[in-house]
């Protein structure tokens, strides 16, 4: 019969339009979920090389602190503040009372 042909051609229609649906949103589902590990994976590794350039610093300052604690410690020695004072015409007050 005509109307069954059209029913059927209708049920058809309706379950390709469905499956074209299905298959675009799982499609689309499955791309952006790619996208979102490839981005994550990109913040991960950013995250890394940012984390490798601060432990980089920290070993340099702790190296830079070392040279100043111990540049500090010979520019307070008796020796050398009395070198310096008379190399800049500084003398003690002490010394200048005798």
């Amino acid at each position: 019969s005509a109307k069954a042909r059209a029913n059927s051609k209708a049920n058809v229609a309706k379950r390709a339009a469905t499956a074209r649906f299905l298959f675009g949103t799982l499609a689309m589902s499955m791309l952006f979920g790619v996208a979102s590990g490839f981005g994550g994976q990109l913040l991960v590794e950013e995250t890394r090389r940012a984390s490798i350039k601060l432990d980089q610093r920290a070993v340099q300052a702790e190296a830079d602190n070392s040279l100043l604690r111990e540049q500090l410690g010979e520019m307070q020695s008796v020796e050398k503040v009395d070198a310096w004072a008379s190399l800049n015409g500084f003398v003690s007050s002490y010394l200048v009372s005798k």
